[in-house]
């Protein structure tokens, strides 16, 4: 379902709603738009006693008992691909929800590399901050975000933290770019349309096809952009910065990450100050991710992700108060004040909750923030 301005309802395989929200030209208008979004849903569906669960995992039903809702052939290739490698993708598809954040790259190349850069750098503190995904099939998990477990096992291949392969050259574009195509001529091939009953090895990658047409058939743009889309790194550049690491979050606090992270890379000057920070670590990314995944166990996580929520607040205050307004900041804060200030997640809240016999759909009035 599409709305004149660009904003969409859609079908995910597991069941999930995904809200896509079009580009806004600051956040009061990014918050007025979910909102109005939010409350079509919700007219919609109260009389028929329909609430919506806003979390990182599905708590209460397994894979099998939800099954595939959606039976178009990009997902059935999907599934097929996910499966030969293990449980976790299957799951990945039918009982995760996540919270995307998509920001401009930048006018200039520098800004453009150095966001991307960041973006990636800031994957496990992000993942301990918005973990929100403590409980499976009726059992609390071993993480705070079981999501981002299952996407750590998944699939190196088509996922992960994507950085440059030259480390002298981490803040050059073409340098980026370069080693962005280079993972994408190296992922395997899932699901191409022109073929759609073809059932490929998990060796036959896309450079592979250019390199060896298939009954006579060479790729084209279309099926580049197709193959593209079904890559899955922590940030996707698709012409702007797809920031795929939150869970979803419940009403109050959904769009804490997009001020977090706006905060972070919109301000030259905090930006900079974000790279000072996390550069050193550049080598202990995947560590640093699965240590985000248990929240904030580790104190490095919880220190680390303090200092950059105070420096995402720091930024925001500074951006032009036309583009902030006044919902955001507030919103931003009391989240760092509640959370990780304490250091506690949003999984812990849940799992309280869980424990304690309470619903898990909290919160799901987005209004007063």
């Amino acid at each position: 379902m599409r709305f004149p301005e660009g904003s969409s309802f859609q079908y995910e395989p597991g069941g999930q709603v995904e809200i896509a929200t079009s580009p806004c030209s600051s956040l009061d208008k990014l918050i007025h738009q979910l909102r109005f979004q939010q409350g079509i849903l919700d007219q919609l569906t109260s009389a028929h006693q329909i609430h919506f669960l806003q979390m990182g995992t599905h708590p209460w039903f397994d894979a099998a008992q939800i099954g595939l809702q959606l039976e178009k052939p990009r997902y059935l290739a999907l599934q097929k691909y996910f499966s030969q490698l293990g449980p976790s993708g299957v799951q990945m598809m039918r009982q995760t929800c996540s919270l995307h954040v998509n920001l401009d790259l930048g006018e200039t190349e520098d800004l453009q590399a150095k966001r991307y850069v960041a973006a990636n750098l800031l994957t496990p503190f992000a993942t301990a901050l918005f973990a929100n995904s403590g409980i499976l099939e009726r059992k609390v998990t071993l993480r705070k975000s079981h999501r981002s477990y299952l996407w750590q096992q998944l699939d190196p291949k088509r996922s992960g933290i994507r950085l440059g392969n030259k480390p002298g050259e981490l803040f050059s574009k073409s340098s980026l770019i370069d080693a962005y195509l280079d993972f994408a001529m190296k992922a395997p091939i899932i699901h191409i349309k022109s073929v759609e009953k073809q059932v490929f090895s998990e060796e036959f990658t896309f450079g592979g096809w250019i390199q060896n047409p298939i009954d006579g058939i060479n790729p084209s743009i279309f099926d580049l952009e197709n193959h593209l889309s079904l890559l899955y790194p922590e940030v996707r550049p698709k012409g702007f910065l797809e920031i795929r690491t939150a869970d979803a979050l419940p009403g109050e606090w959904q769009l804490v990450p997009a001020f977090f992270y706006t905060g972070l890379l919109y301000s030259d000057t905090i930006l900079d100050k974000v790279l000072e920070v996390l550069l050193p670590y550049r080598n202990e990314m995947d560590t640093l991710w699965r240590k985000g995944s248990f929240g904030f166990e580790s104190n490095q996580i919880l220190t680390i992700s303090q200092q950059l929520m105070s420096l995402a607040i720091d930024g925001l205050n500074g951006l032009p108060d036309d583009f902030v307004g006044k919902e955001s900041q507030a919103n931003l804060i009391t989240f760092f004040e509640k959370f990780p200030s304490q250091g506690k997640t949003l999984a812990d809240e849940c799992i309280y909750r869980f424990s304690e016999g309470k619903s898990l759909i909290f919160l799901r009035d987005c209004s007063n923030f």
